[in-house]
């Protein structure tokens, strides 16, 4: 059996017209990498250009995982839940579990992070690298 620790960060970025603060990343991309049959967790902050944290009460925030970036159907989709211990503002989690990833081969994949309120969708996470890695069998 094979568990995670801690929560991978995501950073979801907001913009929201305000002027960018420097203490935000240029860019929200981040590569992940999962090894097959394993449980993950990736917690997904939200913040808009200024470094304010994002208020995330009645939006819906989806992690889809993609073949290719040009694929327009995802492959597997997660959505994001309250994290342990209670909720917060700008806060979600979102769980890959061992099943998940059955339909799915070792190998690279893209991912992304919307977030939706009624018909306003926003990407908060652009396409980035997800690696699905091998399990490595111990002697």
């Amino acid at each position: 059996t094979s568990y995670q620790k801690e929560a991978m960060g995501l950073l979801g970025l907001v913009d929201d017209g305000s002027d960018r603060s420097p203490r935000v990343a240029a860019t929200a991309k981040r590569t992940l990498e999962v090894v097959i049959g394993t449980t993950a967790t990736f917690r997904l902050s939200v913040k808009t250009t200024a470094n304010v944290p994002f208020n995330l009460a009645g939006w819906t925030a989806k992690l889809t995982i993609k073949q290719s970036f040009l694929d327009a159907t995802a492959r597997l989709v997660l959505t994001g839940a309250a994290p342990a211990g209670g909720p917060e503002k700008n806060r979600l989690d979102f769980s890959l579990l061992p099943a998940t990833t059955k339909p799915l081969t070792t190998g690279r994949y893209v991912y992304d992070v919307w977030i939706s309120k009624g018909a306003e969708r926003r990407q908060v996470v652009p396409l980035s690298l997800f690696a699905l890695l091998p399990a490595v069998a111990l002697p």
